[in-house]
């Protein structure tokens, strides 16, 4: 219970202001003790009205209490840019909130929040292709708006970024360590449900889901894998869009931007030559985003540069991010 406690009231240690990853989103839930809201965690926009979190956020609070909260877009969650009003959530259903995530290589630490209308922001892409040891080394990216400083203190609610490496595939969960990454970033409390993107191919996804950290965010910090729980995410987007095509239900096709991991054929692609190049990357990020993939069978079962592993596939992110951010991946 601690370990959540923490994931509850967390900033992202060592981390850098994060003027992209715009579908990244502050989740906030209305406090009794006065009139306002509070950061209860970080959530990502992946279909129009929905948010991906983590569950602990939403089995942590007061069921009517969560849904009577808000989303706040923008870099600063106590002055948004933009906000919507929350309509419902979902927990999933194999998900148990009194384990240690520490001990659980099986957990399902996933919830859905839904808006009342629709996220101003492009939707950020899902990666469905299973995780495995041969991705260890790969650089990650953390994205949240926790705290800023060891031990769950420092300030709160900006959205800051850190980059991290893939040390360890724990069944369903993406371990890294802050001695690993230049400047010894590590998510903090605030920061859980947040996403965790990594490399797939030439674009930037979201591999996962901020789950837990060591309690006085430093050392090991986990997050939970999207892949493995991609037809139950699927359910939450059909539900409220009537499709489990996530290009669909995100208006991707047509757009003027080749999507080329849809299920189906997106006209922006020219299948004549073979190419899929329109002139624009897709990166995930930001407000140039894309999102998602087929869904794969569900099983039953802060800031700095990384120092090790990625190789050449760390350069390339690198370089992409360089060139599509205004803030750079490491703090000075």
């Amino acid at each position: 219970m601690q370990l959540f406690l923490l994931a509850l009231t967390l900033r992202m240690v060592n981390g850098t202001p994060e003027s992209d990853f715009e579908a990244t989103v502050a989740v906030m839930t209305p406090t009794p003790a006065y009139d306002g809201v509070y950061l209860n965690c970080t959530g990502s926009v992946i279909a129009p009205q929905v948010v991906l979190t983590a569950a602990h956020c939403v089995e942590g609070v007061d069921f009517d209490r969560f849904v009577a909260g808000q989303v706040h877009f923008g870099q600063d969650a106590f002055d948004p840019d933009d906000i919507r009003l929350l309509s419902d959530a979902a927990v999933h259903p194999s998900y148990v909130f009194d384990s240690d995530p520490r001990n659980d290589p099986n957990t399902w630490d996933f919830a859905t929040v839904i808006l009342t209308s629709d996220a101003p922001v492009r939707a950020t892409r899902l990666r469905n292709e299973p995780l495995d040891d041969g991705d260890l080394g790969e650089p990650l990216v953390s994205v949240g708006y926790g705290q800023t400083e060891y031990g769950g203190g420092g300030s709160i609610g900006d959205r800051l970024s850190t980059e991290l490496t893939l040390e360890e595939v724990r069944g369903n969960v993406l371990v890294a360590w802050s001695d690993t990454a230049q400047g010894e970033g590590h998510v903090c409390s605030g920061d859980s449900g947040g996403p965790q993107y990594g490399q797939d191919g030439l674009d930037v996804v979201q591999w996962a889901v901020h789950q837990w950290s060591d309690p006085d965010c430093t050392g090991a910090q986990g997050s939970t894998r999207v892949d493995v729980a991609m037809p139950w995410i699927l359910d939450q987007v059909e539900a409220v869009h009537g499709t489990r095509d996530l290009c669909e239900a995100n208006g991707w096709y047509g757009d003027g931007e080749c999507d080329d991991y849809c299920e189906a054929v997106d006209p922006d692609c020219d299948t004549t030559t073979g190419s899929t190049d329109t002139g624009v990357t897709d990166t995930g990020l930001g407000d140039t985003t894309g999102d998602p993939s087929t869904p794969e069978d569900e099983e039953s079962g802060g800031c700095g540069c990384s120092t090790s592993g990625g190789g050449a596939q760390m350069w390339m992110l690198l370089a992409i991010l360089a060139l599509l951010r205004r803030y750079p991946v490491c703090a000075a």
